[in-house]
């Protein structure tokens, strides 16, 4: 009997961890806001507007940082910078219509051609991680518009920001450069391996896997790369 004991044991204390391990439960409210919404846009030619916005409310180890991180995101979208005063997402918007009305003034074709949509949602969540993702779409006229998205990564358990240092072992980068490699041979010369974590502009997580979004700022090649690898194949380098 006493060589089964310690094993025994073992099992016992881990069941008993595993039972008393208390379930991150993610509640959340969400905002929408439109052009057909804002009064002055019944009068004006306004740009075409689309903002989803989440609102936590529930695990409390994470809602206030979470929502003022999406309201910060939001506004300085909206106000167009990244050093914004504390502004409501309603007086953001009517900042943002304000200039797109005086941004052409001898045309209000190309004041309509505005259009921003924000979308934000929980990305990835279980008891170990949060994913945030803020989506943006913006055309100014012009030929084309462009797009962003941008990723908040937390410890439910305490609410800590999750940096790229803290989710991924050292030997991820090399592997994570080798995925990019593939998906953009093109670039390949891009991918600077003494300067690819400083590169990789955002992460994020889905159900899908990992996102990662690579620019290398003084290249040429301005176009962020995104990949996504699966959890399969990503879970070695994992440290949650």
């Amino acid at each position: 009997m006493k060589k089964h004991l310690a094993p025994l044991l073992l099992i016992i204390i881990y069941i008993t961890t595993v039972s008393c391990e208390k379930e991150i439960v993610y509640e959340t409210n969400s905002t929408h806001y439109t052009t057909s919404d804002i009064n002055i846009c019944a009068t004006q030619h306004c740009p075409d507007i689309d903002i989803e916005i989440i609102t936590f409310t529930s695990p409390e180890t994470v809602k206030d940082f979470a929502n003022k991180w999406i309201l910060d995101k939001t506004t300085s979208t909206l106000y167009n910078a990244s050093n914004v005063p504390d502004l409501s997402i309603t007086d953001a918007i009517d900042l943002y219509i304000n200039e797109s009305q005086i941004s052409y003034p001898e045309t209000t074709e190309l004041s309509d051609a505005h259009e921003i949509q924000i979308e934000t949602a929980l990305s990835y969540g279980t008891n170990n991680l949060l994913s945030i993702v803020h989506y943006t779409y913006q055309f100014s006229g012009g030929a084309s518009g462009y797009d962003t998205a941008s990723y908040l990564n937390l410890n439910p358990q305490n609410g800590e920001l999750l940096s790229k240092e803290a989710l991924f072992t050292e030997d991820f980068y090399a592997f994570a450069k080798a995925y990019f490699t593939k998906e953009y041979p093109q670039q390949e010369h891009l991918f600077n391996v003494l300067t690819f974590n400083e590169n990789l502009q955002e992460v994020g997580f889905t159900e899908d896997g990992v996102i990662l979004n690579y620019a290398e700022v003084d290249a040429l090649y301005t176009e962020n790369m995104v990949v996504t690898i699966p959890w399969n194949e990503t879970e070695s380098y994992l440290t949650f």
